[in-house]
């Protein structure tokens, strides 16, 4: 199995965390996080519902990948949803390049 990493960048300003990166420690709890994972671990970029840079940042970011193959996935305790559009009221979603078998 080989995973393509064709990831177009996605904003010159995010720092990349690793799968255990979490949301900022003084991150208020109506903060959401798009994560993007790719073989070198994953960038987070947050946002709060109703504030609208920040959502049209996540939202543009989301349709990025989605349009490069990527799948999406609103993460919700144990629940795993898929999407297909952008969620402004998920609290995480986590986005995955596709898998190639081979």
């Amino acid at each position: 199995m080989t995973i393509i990493d064709d990831r177009p960048a996605v904003a010159p300003d995010i720092q990349r965390g690793g799968l255990g990166a979490s949301k900022p420690l003084d991150a208020a709890p109506d903060v959401h996080t798009l994560r993007i994972v790719d073989r070198t671990g994953d960038t987070p970029i947050h946002w709060t519902p109703g504030v609208a840079v920040e959502t049209k940042a996540a939202r543009k970011s989301f349709d990025k990948m989605k349009k490069a193959g990527y799948l999406a996935y609103k993460v919700d305790g144990e629940d795993r949803t898929q999407l297909h559009e952008f969620d402004e009221t998920a609290g995480q979603v986590v986005m995955t390049p596709p898998l190639v078998g081979g």
